[in-house]
């Protein structure tokens, strides 16, 4: 009876954990979303040298901040796939290329649909960013993942 009760647990452990993969993937991008947003404003600080500083504003405002966008956007890329690899029970390296391949899907969405809503124009650029830094993660962390022993 104890083992019976020792393999439940431990196939309830698994499901758990598969289905708490997207909750995981989508909270590590929102936990970066959210730590973007509240350094933003002491980065740029920080980024904003006397030479730029004009009447107590940057001068060199929007370039510092499309900078900093572009770092937080390539960091949720490679948070995403940490909260993939962490929380998957078995199968790491396929869980991994999905979660690449579904957030540039979404990303690359996002920017057309966001170009559609507003028409003004928006370039591609942070779709690249997330794509780029989001496919050197996966990359790294399927090397990472052929040397560590499953489960």
């Amino acid at each position: 009876m104890r083992f019976a009760r020792a393999d439940l647990a431990q196939f309830l452990f698994t499901a758990l954990r598969w289905l708490m993969l997207a909750p995981a993937a989508i909270s590590a991008w929102m936990a970066t979303v959210v730590l973007g947003m509240l350094l933003m404003e002491p980065l740029e600080r920080l980024a904003c040298t006397e030479a730029f500083a004009f009447a107590g504003a940057c001068g060199d405002h929007v370039r510092k901040q499309a900078l900093i966008t572009y770092l937080f956007v390539g960091l949720s890329a490679l948070a995403v796939e940490t909260g993939v690899v962490l929380v998957a029970p078995a199968g790491r390296r396929a869980c991994l290329w999905l979660a690449f391949l579904i957030g540039c899907a979404t990303a690359y969405y996002a920017i057309a649909w966001s170009i559609d809503q507003s028409m003004t124009g928006s370039d591609f650029s942070y779709a690249h960013t997330a794509a780029a830094c989001g496919l050197v993660g996966a990359l790294l962390y399927d090397r990472v993942l052929t040397y560590l022993p499953a489960g």
